[in-house]
């Protein structure tokens, strides 16, 4: 965990490194509460059509420890390999509650465990097109709750810290659950 964070940290990406035991912590269950599902294309060192359900993934979101926007993370299996994929979507300006279009996003894919990351390095390589979300019934009075679904592509790839390394998601169509107070 210490080597995720320092990698995470030395990338910029602050926000991803605060939220790794929180995300493991929601993550190790399966199934997403009837509201996951992931459909998205991968290109460069992987190359896969991923067409996850909620049973397949675990799934969670929340609001970027900056509060500068929303975060959405899903993980499942990589089709015909022993491996893992933990995909972090952060969108910048988005609110909890709130619909948007046209958000700027910024990625980072951290495969197997203890973790091969890649990252975007920023928020202006990948677009949310569309991001709904419909309220669900509160977990508890003080922890509001929604059904969000981001659809959008990337325009660059997510690379490794050395850059040998490239991953394009260039299509994808996220549905998570985001929980206020989580």
């Amino acid at each position: 965990m210490a080597r995720l964070q320092a990698a995470v940290l030395f990338l910029g990406l602050t926000s991803v490194a605060l939220a790794v035991p929180a995300t493991n912590t929601v993550l190790a269950r399966k199934g997403c509460s009837g509201h996951g599902a992931l459909n998205a294309r991968l290109n460069g060192a992987i190359n896969r059509d991923l067409e996850w359900s909620d049973a397949d993934m675990s799934c969670a979101g929340s609001v970027r420890p900056d509060e500068s926007g929303l975060r959405l993370t899903a993980q499942g299996p990589l089709p015909g390999r022993d491996r893992s994929l933990r995909i972090l979507l952060g969108i910048a300006g988005a609110r909890p509650g709130t619909d948007g279009r046209n958000l700027a996003a910024n990625l980072t894919l951290i495969i197997g465990s203890p973790g091969r990351i890649y990252a975007t390095r920023g928020d202006d390589k990948c677009t949310v097109d569309t991001l709904r979300q419909q309220a669900l019934p509160a977990a508890a009075p003080d922890r509001p709750r929604w059904r969000v679904h981001a659809r959008g592509f990337c325009i660059a790839p997510a690379a490794t810290l050395d850059g040998r390394s490239r991953i394009l998601l260039s299509r994808f169509d996220l549905q998570t659950e985001l929980t206020l107070g989580d």
